[in-house]
């Protein structure tokens, strides 16, 4: 972890905030332009070399099996900005709990995905950010109306499992009582415990003789700003 520092990812954790997306005031919960979302289970920050970073928060905002799945894109210059201009990108999504016939249990996004989903995008003069709403066919004005919905007993955040050729059907009462919520949830917060204020930093700390590159992970302590060991996934 040498190659890491608290400084760097504390930096790249206040720019998210200055986004809308803010871990860093309340470790126990995910602020949205000053919204407090409650109930944080952990974070994922992805720096990556020439690459606009990543944060990706998981919230039990309500009861399993939903985990709201909140993620920001820092804006970036690209090929199609207008000269000074920069794209950045945010998206929240429902993860419901499913069952394979023979994979582990986990949790992921409904296949229906405008069910609890939206996503807005900032084109903006490089230092600014204005989200506005992406093009795509979401019901929901913003992100906040979206994860609104995501504390609703709607019938498509109901646990399923599939079956072949894709079909897909409600797990019973019993099915889901032996459902395992925490191998589960431990894939999905990449091995982190939650509840605990903790950011898995994936990152990049070189590259291989290939020119790839070499990605390592180390955790940080949102509580005690530190970095920690991690090994998960590596």
């Amino acid at each position: 972890m040498s190659d890491l520092s608290v400084l760097q990812v504390q930096e790249v954790l206040r720019h998210f905030q200055s986004l809308g997306h803010d871990i860093l005031t309340d470790p126990r919960a995910v602020h949205m332009d000053g919204v407090p979302y409650r109930m944080a289970l952990a974070h994922r920050l992805n720096i990556g070399h020439r690459e606009e970073p990543i944060l990706k928060s998981h919230v039990a905002q309500s009861e399993a099996p939903i985990i709201s799945e909140i993620t920001t894109l820092a804006p970036r210059s690209s090929g199609s900005s207008p000269d000074g201009f920069e794209m950045g990108g945010r998206r929240v999504a429902p993860l419901i709990a499913m069952r394979g016939s023979d994979s582990p249990d986990w949790y992921d996004e409904h296949p229906d995905y405008d069910v609890g989903s939206h996503g807005e995008l900032s084109w903006a003069p490089k230092g600014s950010v204005l989200w506005k709403p992406g093009k795509n066919n979401s019901p929901y004005k913003d992100i906040h109306e979206a994860l609104r919905h995501h504390t609703e007993q709607h019938e498509a955040y109901k646990p399923f499992r599939w079956e072949l050729h894709g079909h897909r059907q409600p797990l019973t009462q019993e099915e889901y009582r032996n459902f395992n919520h925490q191998e589960a949830l431990k894939n999905t917060l990449e091995g982190a415990t939650p509840h605990k204020g903790l950011v898995v930093v994936n990152y990049v700390k070189g590259k291989d003789h290939k020119g790839d590159n070499q990605w390592s992970s180390a955790l940080y302590d949102l509580h005690s700003e530190q970095l920690l060991p991690h090994d998960w996934g590596t």
